[in-house]
């Protein structure tokens, strides 16, 4: 069975182009690449990036007007260009020591292998691929043969990174399958327990608002209808965050602040925006509303004249206002005169 899908490996990669058994060979590189040049690239590649990053702040235009812009680039456009140039040659001058390390280090490893550390090992692998032609190795130099060992390792590798990748997305696709299953039961649920008789009959209108992504709060309206957001159920939340509550000078945690916050709202039809706008609503409570002798008061303040130039209190004038007032006759008053009801005192 081993020997069939070698053979079969072997003849697949006999059949690639250049291009593919460039890639091959590439992969074979990578394998072979200590993990410390790896590591040593990766960090190089990091540092590189950084600096790149660092270089553009520094570079960055600090003039917000059209003719500051342009003054500026044109006095440092040279010294920009520059820096660029020296930047990237040396970028270029570390990867290209890099490069030349990692294939140092790989030659020497493939050196290594072609020289043949174990004769037991190389016979036992050809042992195992001899449907692949290496078992007339008393004809072939020990260079073909490694060769040949080489290709069909990497062939391997290929072909089992391709497997990985094919399960991988099988897997993906179950996945999304089971999704679009588990979705259109629930449909079919929510409509069977409509039809369903003797249960209560959901509205269109009511299954649309129970199926709408989650409200958030966003705090960046404000009108009156922004003022509370509708979770799931029908419950209210407010719809001030965090931050403009402790802009106000307000603590999120406290109930009472939150509770001063909204009566600001209610009463100034609007978001408050500034500590003034919470003036009137301290403690959480709303603006005092005037009762009947407040409005008297005023009343007679404007049409009268105000306290201060009569001699008597306003609860004197208030008293003398009501009391000439006429009084008020009740209804039934003409019917007991007429014999029809008692006297109404």
């Amino acid at each position: 069975m081993v020997a069939k899908v070698l053979t079969k490996l072997a003849k697949e990669a006999l059949k690639r182009s250049k291009k593919a058994k460039q890639k091959v060979e590439k992969k074979v590189d990578e394998t072979l690449t200590s993990k410390e040049l790896k590591q040593k690239e990766k960090a190089q590649s990091k540092t590189q990036r950084k600096r790149a990053k660092t270089e553009k702040e520094k570079q960055k235009n600090p003039f917000e007007t059209k003719k500051g812009r342009a003054a500026f680039e044109k006095l440092s456009k040279d010294k920009h260009q520059k820096a660029t140039q020296a930047r990237l040659k040396k970028g270029k001058k570390e990867r290209e020591k890099i490069a030349a390390e990692k294939k140092a280090d790989v030659s020497r490893k493939k050196k290594g292998i072609k020289e043949g550390a174990t004769i037991a090992g190389t016979v036992g692998t050809l042992g195992g691929i001899s449907a692949y032609g290496l078992s007339q190795s008393a004809k072939d130099t020990k260079s073909d043969i490694q060769k040949k060992v080489d290709k069909s390792r990497a062939d391997k590798k290929t072909s089992q990174t391709i497997d990985a990748l094919t399960a991988k997305l099988k897997e993906k696709q179950a996945d999304k399958k089971a999704k679009v299953k588990t979705t259109s039961q629930t449909q079919a649920g929510t409509e069977a327990a409509r039809k369903k008789p003797g249960a209560r009959q959901r509205s269109d209108a009511a299954i649309s608002a129970a199926t709408k992504p989650r409200a958030k709060v966003t705090g960046r309206e404000d009108d009156m209808a922004s003022r509370n957001i509708s979770l799931f159920g029908g419950e209210k939340r407010a719809n001030v965050t965090r931050e403009q509550m402790t802009n106000l000078g307000l603590d999120p945690k406290k109930k009472s602040d939150l509770t001063r916050y909204l009566n600001a709202y209610d009463g100034l039809g609007r978001r408050p925006k500034t500590k003034a706008d919470l003036e009137g609503y301290a403690k959480g409570g709303s603006v005092k509303k005037q009762g009947s002798d407040d409005r008297l008061d005023e009343s007679l303040g404007e049409r009268r004249g105000a306290e201060r130039t009569k001699s008597q209190s306003f609860k004197s004038r208030r008293n003398e206002s009501r009391g000439a007032r006429k009084p008020r006759t009740p209804q039934s008053a003409g019917a007991a005169k007429r014999g029809w009801g008692a006297v109404m005192k």
